[in-house]
């Protein structure tokens, strides 16, 4: 599967200017549509409270394309809310989910593994994943993280039970086209996304991988993205904090 996905956040609940953001969304959302490629609408990123993917279907209307955007589904939630969601996106024709564990947040509800049967200690993106398909066997085409900069035999094994689970396709923690680390996506049997972080700020982005991958030179995003795609020419790839007031980027048609 070769395109591009960009995320975009919700807008914060609690924000002054909520109309204003949810506009914003909007018009961006379409921008990237139009421009053939697909919105993924993360759930409550980074641990901040925000409108969540199916509320801002809502607010889309008649621009909502189910085939070019992807709804995220984390384990921070009780089992009736899931239940909801997938009722929803199942009766709006949204048929791709992200399925990940989530962001920690002291906030907002762990789902228990007695909600969903589980014997798990603690629920986990593949008892998500088992979930789902027990209660929409067929539906839901799901995807899933996979993080480069762990230990890649650990790593290897955590991705054969989210693909036994059900998963059909995988996003890449953000990679550097240069570092070596990265070549552990080149072994990955599926359809691949790779992150790309598009942000010039790197302090979020250095809590993921090696800070000294960073500091040989002033990290440029654009540049990260054409490096990115010559190396793995066979790849999609997954655009994450682009500033929604900056131009989408001119990207080239992928084989």
């Amino acid at each position: 599967m070769q395109s591009y996905i960009i995320e975009l956040s919700p807008p914060r609940i609690n924000a002054d200017n909520l109309g204003e953001q949810i506009n914003t969304f909007t018009k961006r959302y379409s921008e990237i549509v139009d421009a053939g490629m697909i919105v993924s609408i993360p759930d409550n990123p980074m641990a901040s409270s925000r409108m969540t993917a199916l509320e801002m279907v809502f607010e889309l209307g008649s621009s909502f394309n189910a085939d070019k955007t992807i709804m995220h589904m984390t384990t921070y939630h009780y089992k009736q809310q899931i239940d909801s969601r997938l009722a929803v996106a199942y009766e709006r024709g949204l048929r791709n989910l992200l399925v990940v564990t989530g962001d920690y947040n002291p906030y907002t509800h762990k789902l228990n593994p007695h909600e969903i049967e589980s014997s798990s200690e603690s629920v986990t993106s593949v008892d998500l994943i088992r979930y789902i398909r027990s209660l929409c066997s067929g539906i839901f085409n799901c995807g899933v993280a996979y993080n480069q900069y762990n230990d890649i035999q650990e790593e290897d094994e955590k991705l054969l039970r989210k693909f036994d689970a059900g998963a059909s396709f995988v996003v890449t923690q953000p990679a550097v086209a240069d570092d070596v680390e990265s070549s552990a996506i080149q072994m990955i049997n599926g359809d691949v996304f790779i992150g790309v972080w598009m942000s010039h700020d790197t302090n979020p982005l250095k809590k993921i991988i090696r800070q000294s991958i960073l500091t040989k030179d002033e990290y440029d995003p654009d540049k990260n993205l054409r490096d990115l795609i010559n190396r793995f020419p066979r790849s999609g790839f997954y655009l994450m904090f682009l500033d929604v007031n900056r131009p989408l980027p001119s990207l080239p048609t992928l084989a």
